[in-house]
């Protein structure tokens, strides 16, 4: 079995995906996957036992992301209804177009509750990473043929997650304000009631299909990645090494530290070396966005060199 790439450049492929997050969900999946065809190392052969074994990983990955992903649209979709219903109820969305200084403050009324919408998407995460973390740790157990359950302490529990919603700690205000200037651009443009309500409901659909997959991806990530560094200090083991999934889509730089020897048989203790940066385990918060959103890489157990 024979499996190819073809590698763009780091710059290239980061260039790519900033440009595209303000484009149509579609659009930005068909530049995706063009990516991932073109993103091919020509005539290098990947180990089909690698192969298998990350595929096995991100299979039990996937129903986490599901989760995750609809429990964010949930939120997304509270607050999509809530909007719908303000800009429903107001009789002044069907007079003339108001004036640009009266403009904001009206829009800010229409738009839905930006800490309710915090409270509840952080809620959401919280209880949903929860879960990831002790389902990641019971299937590195279940993966070394430990009889004894894995245990995430309560205080570890607690900073994962604490650091984990600092770092999305801009979302809810983002998305806000992303819903508002649409809102005041159709007013703007004299768009009637019935247009503006179209263009938020397809505004929060592509926020819920585009970043919300994005979030969820990369905290399941964050939460399989902590957990299984956890759990293996648990089980005593000695080494690690890092394992791509294998997708088309497998950044350059993320190939390339599978294949570093360095991150061959690293101490549990310490640091994989990815893209020129320290991760202690796929996913790792202290890497860039670049390296770590949208990661499906796991760290598996160290393979044990045989004595000469």
């Amino acid at each position: 079995m024979t499996i190819t790439y073809h590698m763009l450049t780091r710059p290239q492929i980061a260039r790519t995906l900033r440009a595209i997050t303000l484009l149509p969900v579609p659009a930005q999946r068909r530049i995706v996957a063009a990516l991932a065809c073109a993103n091919s190392e020509a005539g290098k052969t990947r180990d089909p036992k690698k192969v298998a074994l990350a595929a096995a990983h991100f299979k039990k990955r996937e129903p986490v992301i599901a989760s995750m992903h609809a429990a964010i649209k949930r939120q997304l979709d509270y607050a999509k209804f809530e909007t719908l219903r303000k800009i429903e109820k107001s009789a002044r969305l069907k007079a003339a177009a108001v004036k640009s200084a009266e403009g904001t403050r009206f829009v800010s009324d229409l738009v839905f509750d930006p800490d309710e919408f915090r409270d509840g998407l952080f809620a959401t995460l919280r209880s949903e990473s929860t879960d990831a973390l002790q389902l990641a740790g019971d299937q590195l157990f279940e993966e070394l043929g430990r009889d004894e359950p894995f245990v995430m302490a309560d205080p570890k529990a607690l900073t994962f997650l604490n650091e984990r919603e600092n770092k999305l700690a801009d979302i809810p205000d983002e998305i806000h304000a992303e819903i508002s200037d649409e809102i005041k651009t159709a007013l703007d443009e004299g768009s009637t009631l019935k247009q503006i309500a179209q263009r938020v409901s397809d505004k929060f659909d592509q926020i819920s299909e585009g970043r919300a997959a994005n979030i969820a991806s990369t905290e399941t990530a964050a939460a399989f990645g902590y957990a299984r560094q956890e759990g293996m200090k648990q089980a005593g083991i000695a080494t690690k090494r890092w394992l791509t999934s294998h997708l088309p889509n497998v950044r350059e730089w993320h190939a390339e530290a599978e294949d570093d020897p360095r991150n061959q048989n690293v101490p549990v203790d310490g640091p994989f070396i990815v893209g020129g940066e320290s991760l202690m385990y796929p996913g790792d918060g202290a890497g860039s966005p670049a390296n770590v959103c949208n990661c499906h890489c796991v760290a598996v157990e160290g393979i044990e060199e045989e004595a000469a």
